[in-house]
């Protein structure tokens, strides 16, 4: 038995170009919107190992090699990923404080662990990293720009 105006939806779908005529399905996230959940996804991977690097004993090599270049170069990391999922200046701002934070958490967490330490020149050197990761990030945007080439920003709204 058939519906009457069953088809109705997915005709407007196929009007508006979001049905790919197979499935019967919307095809409402582009390339844009996969490469951010992508992003999301390696961010939350990314800062999850951070967490669990941060909880248990530092390698020896990581103690030889100085707070400033772990500590650094884990939050550069997190910041260029940052650049892929927020589009915006403003949701990067925002990101770069949350991501603050979360070097506050780490050393929260570390102070109750006997085993590691918790210090304010962390904090230092996790803003540092993240500073020094928006600056790169930005000035790769710019010379993109002026290259003639799609910028993050760009590549991440298109849908």
């Amino acid at each position: 038995m058939t519906r009457p105006f069953g088809d109705v939806p997915r005709l407007r779908m196929a009007e508006a170009g979001r049905d790919d005529g197979r499935s019967g399905r919307s095809q409402g996230m582009g390339q844009a919107g996969r490469l951010r959940v992508v992003a999301g996804f390696a961010l939350a991977g990314y800062l999850l190992a951070l967490m669990v690097g941060a909880a248990i004993e530092p390698p020896a090599l990581a103690r030889q090699s100085g707070s400033l270049l772990v500590h650094g170069a884990a939050f550069v990391g997190a910041q260029c990923l940052v650049f892929l999922l927020a589009p915006t200046w403003r949701g990067r701002l925002v990101w770069f404080g949350l991501l603050f934070a979360f070097g506050l958490v780490i050393e929260a967490v570390q102070f109750f662990l006997p085993w590691r330490s918790a210090t304010w020149i962390d904090l230092v050197y996790n803003a540092s990293g993240l500073s020094i990761g928006f600056l790169l990030c930005a000035l790769l945007e710019i010379a993109a720009r002026r290259l003639g080439l799609p910028s993050a920003a760009e590549v991440t709204r298109r849908s």
